[in-house]
């Protein structure tokens, strides 16, 4: 009898583990995310642009090399991409901060706003107008087309 108490006590644990696990790998679902950011169809260098989901799920970022070009990884760090639906998309010129990540700490004394080569109306996400969507099963491609200050 105390065998088969033992025996159902393990199982239960174990289908407890399994059902945690389960549970863990559940989320939005995510999907690849590149693209070029062009201002008057020229390349933006040391952009960060990041996609803010309508839904819940972390934001994802990216940062625009010589060529304008970025793709995004979840600001959690653990997926390639970004969560499938809208976004907000917010874009911060990191050259008017001195190039430091928006994610990383600053003094905000040091901003030079005047110097920014993107328009403020993209670099708020309560205020941003520039909306895209992610699509699932597929590599997104999305190319951003802004104008400067």
């Amino acid at each position: 009898m105390r065998n088969l108490l033992v025996r159902a006590a393990g199982m239960t644990c174990l289908s407890g583990l399994m059902i945690v696990a389960g549970c863990s790998s559940s989320g939005p679902a995510f999907a690849p995310v590149n693209g070029r950011l062009t201002s008057q169809g020229k390349p933006v260098a040391e952009v960060q642009v990041e996609f803010w989901p309508d839904v819940t799920g972390p934001r994802s970022i990216g940062m625009t090399d010589a060529d304008g070009r970025y793709s995004l990884t979840s600001d959690d760090g653990e997926h390639e991409g970004a969560v499938v639906g809208s976004h907000k998309v917010v874009l911060v010129d990191l050259i008017a901060y001195g190039k430091v990540p928006i994610t990383k700490p600053r003094d905000i004394e040091k901003i030079n706003l005047k110097s920014a080569r993107i328009g403020p109306q993209f670099s708020n996400p309560n205020q941003t107008k520039l909306k895209k969507e992610v699509a699932s099963g597929k590599e997104n491609t999305i190319d951003l087309e802004v104008t400067g200050p």
